[in-house]
């Protein structure tokens, strides 16, 4: 789209009042008009604007304007508004106008001006038809030639507004919530300490696989059924995309046309004829059995009553000895139905001699010759059975001999490479291109052993990882090193393991430096979601495009910047882009927005297909259900090290005796733990400035910090500045925080808060106290953060509002935790909560109430790890049991549908469970 594209978009969407104010007058004063008025109104009399010059003779001239955003169309309701445009234009020649000298004259001329493009010929005569001559048509080709004439400027103008949509303001990237909620004046001590890095896709992570060696057993040979051969199929490729060598040496068309003839053969009219004969001829045997069965029962049961009348009436020895036979014979044949191979017959050679039996029994008789009819037709059938079995062609199986031997040997050489050259990445000896090459291959390497160990479904082949301690273990340097290369990351980590502060920083750097032909956009969920939540359903309507996930994501940004998120305004920015020779695209927080903007996970894999030279790079907690979806390679801030940790201490503080003490006190009480991320080290900074002892556990943490800033501190030096108690004040908190996470929010407006409250408080405090409460805790305390450019107000950082939702679960008995531990968005705050309050209940009241673990288990595993050490084992044990109780009635498996799953194996990641 052109500069004048751009702008007649723009134009055409004016009401018609600001067309003829903001385009037409300045135009009219840059042609060279004295002056220039608008009549627009109830009262125009045909006339939107009259405008006056002196002509090259000094005589005044007078130019009256009819401006319309009228497009030609041969429609009734088009007639209709050319029939008012005809009435305007005839009161425009005819009325005289005021001039500026004092004087009334006639119009010199007469424009109608529309910014669309007209037919001027269709037009023209129509104002032929009405008696309307000489009117002067403007359309919007005649009106760009004016723009480029007279006022070239206005094409700059009209495409720096939207220029703003790649202007980065300082607070843009400057995490301002956190460094207020932690009362960090400077933000610069973060930039130079960074935990461990861990490469992973999925749950695959590259501390393992780059020290392991993969290992393929091969369970059982071939041929295979087809699903096996898929699965066969999907790891060949696999492997075949990551090393080039796979499972299967032969062509795989090869041996799919080969199966594909011997099926054809298998579905001919004849062969199929011929199951059908077979399958026949085994359902008469079935049957025949199961009534040779039954007459054998049904004749045993009238010889012994025959046995009882003969007794009864004293019946002759003859009769006697005529049941006996009858009874020896049919012993016989049940006997001879008992063998493994039945001699049929035999059972038809027993029954024979009764067929010239002259006796008195009309029952018994015909039942045992029945006995003999039934095992002739028994093996009869039997016999064709054996003729026809010998032609069928059976259904095919796929006929291959698996090579593992290579396969493995072509990955693990593939893993020593990498393994040497990840070395080199550590101790930085590679440039950004090769160090892109190497992750590049990586993420090749880590997605292949994440299928082949996590998604194989085979039955004939096993993958496992041996480990190997000759290859890498850890990688110890900047993430800003691996963004440098210009791959795609996704940087993963804990609560406060520094993600999003990683993200801001390298924003910043890359903004500062980046050359004119170099883009950086810096999109912060939280802040995005926030703009498109204050929007009605018909508004968001607008903006997300669910047939485009890319174009959703464009619209939410330009919202974001406050520019019309329109489709020509998109495309100006997608363009824009497309020139660059580098588009770095930072997206900060998914696992916060993920769930409210479904659209933002594949909108990620979309942006390299759209924008050309973009590189990714995003950040999510990793114990949430999506992080499979990602495609790009993912990097872990792994738990701060305790020479790392040291140095992040040294490096805060600025006192020496400072940071001696502290170090000390951590190393002599062991708490590492309670240290272990840039966001737990920085409270315990602040915390131990302001003389408080270090807290034992995570949440003791977060409670000391919101403590020293709901008054403790003020209290120590003696002062008062708030005009409510401190634990009131910690208490609203509390309220607040569940109320704002029970909702999905990161962030409430002053109206949310206040409501928030006042229902959690249930009218039990005046009006006047909630409004103080609020204002302290604002402005005062600065516990809730003003948003940028948002009239909202955040916790700083979504920890802490989790562990002050996790206060109000362990003080407020009316909330149904049950009902929040299938939730993943709880994760965190549940296990918060568990430091504290004994979970047993928790385990059997799930297994009570739903009767299965398939959606709970995860969070429940995380919720183990944070309780004392001495009971761990024993609810591990308590949650493993109810798990079988699962795995044996079938509900082992994990609903994808259920909003509230947790990839139990990536919270095993986090916490060792």
């Amino acid at each position: 789209m052109n500069k004048a594209e751009i702008i007649f978009t723009k134009i055409q969407k004016m009401r018609e009042d600001n067309f003829s104010k903001e385009i037409l007058i300045p135009l009219l004063y840059k042609m060279g008009y004295k002056s220039a008025d608008f009549y627009g109104g109830a009262h125009e009399l045909g006339k939107d604007i009259v405008a006056h010059k002196f002509n090259e003779f000094e005589q005044l001239e007078v130019t009256v304007i009819q401006s319309k955003m009228f497009k030609t169309e041969r429609t009734s309701q088009s007639s209709l508004l050319f029939g008012q445009i005809v009435h305007q234009l005839r009161l425009c020649k005819t009325k005289k106008i005021p001039c500026i000298d004092g004087m009334e004259r006639l119009p010199t001329k007469v424009l109608f001006i529309t910014p669309f493009k007209i037919d001027t010929r269709h037009l023209g005569e129509q104002f032929e038809t009405a008696q309307i001559d000489e009117i002067i048509l403007i359309d919007q080709s005649a009106l760009n030639k004016l723009f480029e004439k007279y006022w070239p400027e206005i094409y700059d103008s009209m495409e720096s507004t939207l220029s703003r949509t790649l202007m980065v303001e300082q607070e843009d990237i400057t995490n301002l919530e956190l460094y207020k909620a932690l009362h960090i004046e400077s933000k610069t001590s973060y930039t130079n300490y960074y935990s461990d890095l861990n490469f992973f896709v999925g749950e695959t992570e590259s501390r393992k696989v780059f020290s392991s060696k993969l290992v393929i057993s091969k369970e059982l040979d071939g041929p295979y059924e087809e699903e096996e051969w898929i699965e066969l199929k999907k790891i060949n490729g696999w492997l075949n995309q990551c090393t080039g060598i796979g499972i299967i040496p032969s062509t795989i068309d090869k041996i799919e046309e080969e199966y594909k003839a011997k099926l054809n053969s298998h579905n001919s009219f004849i062969n199929k004829k011929t199951i059908r004969d077979l399958q026949a001829t085994l359902l008469f045997i079935e049957a025949n059995k199961e009534s040779l069965t039954k007459t054998i029962d049904e004749v045993k049961s009238d010889i012994s009553a025959s046995l009882t009348t003969a007794s009864e009436r004293k019946s002759p020895d003859s009769v006697f000895k005529e049941i006996k036979n009858y009874h020896d014979t049919v012993h016989e044949i049940e006997l001879l139905t008992r063998s493994t191979e039945i001699n049929y017959q035999q059972i038809e050679s027993l029954a024979k001699p009764f067929e010239s039996l002259v006796t008195d029994n009309k029952k018994i008789k015909p039942q045992i010759l029945s006995l003999g009819h039934i095992a002739k037709e028994i093996r009869l059938k039997t016999l064709h059975h054996k003729k026809l079995s010998p032609t069928i062609i059976p259904h095919p199986k796929y006929e291959v001999t698996l090579d593992c031997e290579s396969a493995e040997s072509s990955i693990n050489s593939k893993i020593a490479t990498l393994s040497i050259e990840l070395k080199k990445l550590n101790n930085r000896e590679l440039t950004n291109t090769e160090v892109r090459t190497i992750l590049d291959e990586t993420n090749s390497v880590l997605r292949c052993i994440d299928g082949v160990t996590r998604h194989c479904k085979s039955t004939t082949l096993n993958f496992s990882l041996k480990k190997d301690n000759s290859f890498l273990n850890e990688l110890d340097i900047s993430a800003h090193s691996i963004f440098d290369s210009g791959s795609n990351i996704a940087v993963y980590g804990e609560a406060g393991a520094g993600k999003s502060t990683t993200l801001y920083v390298y924003a910043e750097k890359t903004y500062k430096n980046k050359s004119s032909q170099e883009e950086v956009l810096f999109i912060p969920l939280n802040r995005l979601t926030s703009k498109l939540g204050k929007l009605e359903q018909d508004e968001k309507n607008k903006i997300i495009d669910r047939e485009n996930n890319f174009h959703s994501l464009i619209n939410a940004f330009l919202l974001y910047k406050d520019i019309a998120p329109s489709s020509e305004n998109r495309q100006w920015l997608i363009e824009t882009l497309n020139k660059k020779s580098k588009t770095i695209i930072i997206i900060d927080a998914l696992d916060e927005s993920a769930k409210d903007i479904d659209w933002i996970i594949p909108a990620l894999s979309e942006i390299p297909n759209n924008i050309k030279n973009a590189q990714v790079i995003t950040s999510s907690r990793n114990c949430v259900k999506f992080v499979d979806n990602i495609d790009f390679l993912g990097i872990s801030l792994l738990p701060f090290s305790k020479e790392q940790l040291r140095k992040f201490i040294f490096g805060w503080l600025h006192n020496q005796e400072h940071k001696e003490e502290l170090w000390r006190s951590i190393q002599d009480n062991e708490l590492f733990e309670v240290a272990k991320n840039p966001l737990l080290a920085t409270i315990i900074c602040t915390l131990h400035e302001n003389g408080i002892p270090i807290p034992e556990n995570e949440p003791d943490v977060y409670r000391r910090k919101i403590e020293l800033l709901c008054g403790l501190y003020d209290q120590s030096k003696g002062i008062r500045r708030t005009k409510n108690e401190r634990t009131f004040l910690e208490t609203c908190c509390q309220k607040i925080a569940y109320r704002m996470h029970a909702n999905s929010q990161r962030e409430a407006t002053i109206k949310e808060l206040d409501i928030y409250l006042s229902e959690s408080l249930e009218s039990r405090v005046k009006r006047e106290v909630i409004t103080s409460a609020l204002d302290d805790l604002i402005n005062v305390c600065n516990v809730l953060v003003k948003t940028p450019d948002v009239d909202a107000y955040s916790f700083g950082h979504l920890r802490i509002q989790e562990s002050l939702a996790a206060e109000e679960l362990a003080k407020n008995r009316s909330i149904d935790i049950l009902s929040l531990i299938s939730q993943d968005w709880w994760a965190g705050a549940l296990f918060l909560y568990s430091f504290k309050n004994n979970i047993q209940p928790l385990i059997d009241e799930t297994y009570s109430r739903y009767g299965s673990f398939a959606r709970h288990k995860s969070i429940l595993g995380l919720m183990i790890n944070s309780q004392p050490k001495r009971l761990q084992r024993g609810l591990k044990e308590l949650l493993e049991k109810h798990s079988r109780a699962d795995l044996q009635f079938g509900f082992e498996e994990y609903n994808k549908d259920d909003l509230g799953y947790l990839d139990h194996y990536a919270a095993k990641d986090i916490l060792g469970y």
